[in-house]
């Protein structure tokens, strides 16, 4: 009885030492497998390019990287700098088309990876995705609620990946006006927005783009 018992112990000790040895992937909830996304970044950037609003451009460059991916085995790699006197810095991932897009009830998701220790965690930075409508308003339209906070890697990973995604009829302007029928089949820019929190610490290194879907 105490030779079965100790085999049952060895057996819990070494199913728990291999409960812990999670694949990086797992653990920065990265999903694996085919990426059949919209814009998947396995062989090109698909014209993304790097933009600024209001704020002053915190995106310095992008290349594809094999460094991790959300899906499949290469993802954007952004070198970012949000560094400075001015706070709320911000930096544009952005998509132009040469004629006007319906994106009446689509839905937008991307995920971003950021490393851990980028910014106070009382203070984070966040994402969300904006459209830009053509002529005669050329009006922003983005997230509601602002953003969604990013999150940060652990002691065990060195960063996470956070989904973004919003429903396009949902979509607001910065002051909280819904986008009107008229401007959702009148799209001629949409993209993805990172910002500084409010009072956040500066950040100056590189996060990771992945699997933009338009759905």
């Amino acid at each position: 009885m105490k030779k079965f018992l100790m085999i049952i112990f060895t057996v819990i000790l070494i199913n728990c030492g291999y409960i812990k040895e999670y694949p990086t992937s797992t653990l920065e909830l990265a999903k694996g497998g085919e990426d059949l996304s919209t814009y998947n970044f396995e062989s090109s950037d698909h014209g993304f390019i790097l933009n600024a609003a209001s704020d002053n451009l915190s995106f310095i460059s992008k290349e594809l990287s094999s460094d991790r991916a959300y899906k499949g085995k290469k993802s954007l790699k952004i070198k970012c700098d949000y560094r400075g006197i001015i706070n709320y810095k911000g930096g544009l991932l952005t998509m132009q088309f040469g004629t006007a897009q319906n994106f009446s009830g689509k839905k937008l998701k991307a995920y971003i990876w950021i490393p851990g220790n980028a910014f106070d965690e009382k203070a984070p930075y966040g994402a969300n995705f904006y459209v830009k409508s053509g002529a005669p308003n050329w009006a922003w339209y983005q997230s509601p609620g602002q953003w969604t906070n990013l999150k940060q890697g652990t002691i065990v990973v060195d960063g996470v990946w956070t989904e973004i995604k919003v429903n396009v009829n949902e979509m607001t302007t910065p002051s909280g006006t819904l986008i009107p029928d008229s401007e959702k089949g009148n799209i001629m820019e949409f993209g993805i927005k990172v910002g500084q929190g409010d009072y956040s610490k500066n950040f100056d290194g590189y996060i990771y783009i992945d699997s933009i879907s338009i759905e």
